[in-house]
């Protein structure tokens, strides 16, 4: 940011050169007049002098020695103008330099922080992760034990909710300092329980549109480390802010499981990074002296994070889905609970403006 400063400073004074070069024309414009008016005058002082007269009175000696001290008066100034000049053009050379030199500098640091940006956002899109790979068969052991979960969250009646519908959302709560458990309940009808479990699955299991579920005000990255099958997913999720030195992460295991004709459950629940990660490589830049270096780190929080989507056919024929989406977050430094609290309607919102449209917000 001090790099602004001489460059402002330069453009002042260049500025005020430029406006005595616009008034330097005109001082040298009065300067010849009074030149030619100061000869005008002589050559008529010379050619009274060559006409013998005898009538030469004290006015005329006294107009002559005016004219004189004008003239003479005149050329301390053209001097003086003459000098400034000279001096203003070296002024005016010299910050024309040191303008150069702010630009090449301001060129060069934003040239810097270009590339450590782009570092950064490499190390998001590619990171050098060594990872111990999961089975379908330890996939669907978490899958199982998230199921048991969902089951007594759903049956458990110690929860609260606002009895607010809100977008015909209706909710069930618990928040307790860092940790936030929630239930969003809305029934879709005229939507089959295939149509938006599998829509809603599109959206999971692929990073660009999961990323663009979350609020403008954090960056999240989903990078794929494990594609087991169609309906099977694991990513390396990072969230940050821009001011923030904090980056949360974890490993996360997306699911879809089938649970008979009449239900089926999206499951998003992190994994025990310490299991999961083997080894994790520094990302190495190399700066423009050929020199590699190791681009600083933000500090790592492990988010502990459990969401999962119950889908179950409602109406008496079945004609209908009803939605359930609910989990448990555990605040961090980057994101409390209470903000999730905040967030996770629009989160729910927002993936409904994807599955069903936005058209039926509109119309609750």
């Amino acid at each position: 940011m001090r790099t602004n400063e001489p460059r402002t400073d330069s453009l002042s004074s260049a500025v005020t050169i430029r406006s005595w070069y616009e008034l330097a024309p005109e001082l040298r414009e009065q300067a010849t007049t009074l030149e030619a008016e100061y000869e005008r005058l002589l050559a008529a002082q010379h050619q009274r002098d060559a006409q013998p007269s005898t009538g030469a009175t004290a006015e005329d000696s006294s107009a002559s020695s005016a004219l004189h001290s004008a003239y003479v008066q005149l050329a301390q100034v053209k001097s003086a103008l003459t000098k400034e000049n000279a001096e203003l053009k070296r002024l005016e050379a010299m910050h024309m330099t040191m303008e150069k030199q702010v630009a090449q500098l301001a060129a060069a640091q934003d040239k810097v922080v270009a590339a450590a940006r782009q570092a950064q956002e490499d190390k998001r899109s590619n990171p050098m992760l060594v990872i111990n790979p999961l089975t379908l068969e330890q996939c669907s052991t978490i899958a199982s034990s998230a199921y048991d979960e969902v089951v007594a969250f759903r049956e458990s009646k110690t929860y609260f909710t606002t009895g607010a519908s809100m977008f015909g959302w209706r909710d069930r709560h618990k928040l307790v300092p860092d940790k936030l458990t929630f239930s969003l309940e809305k029934t879709f009808p005229g939507r089959t329980l295939s149509e938006v479990s599998t829509s809603t699955w599109q959206v999971l299991s692929q990073p660009e549109s999961l990323s663009c579920m979350y609020p403008r005000d954090v960056r999240p990255h989903f990078h794929v480390t494990q594609r087991l099958d169609e309906d099977t997913v694991i990513y390396h999720h990072t969230l940050e802010r821009e001011n923030s030195e904090v980056r949360a992460r974890a490993f996360v295991l997306t699911m879809r499981v089938d649970l008979g004709q009449d239900r089926c459950m999206v499951l998003y629940r992190s994994i025990d990074p310490k299991a999961y990660l083997r080894h994790e490589g520094e990302l190495l830049v190399r700066d423009p002296r050929g020199r590699k270096k190791v681009e600083p780190q933000k500090e790592d929080v492990w988010m502990n994070v459990f969401v999962w989507g119950f889908f179950e056919r409602a109406g008496d024929h079945g004609e209908h889905c009803k939605d359930e989406f609910g989990g448990v977050i555990e605040g961090t430094e980057l994101m409390t609970a209470a903000w999730w609290c905040l967030e996770i309607l629009q989160i729910a919102m927002r993936i409904e403006a994807h599955v069903i449209g936005p058209q039926a917000l509109l119309v609750q």
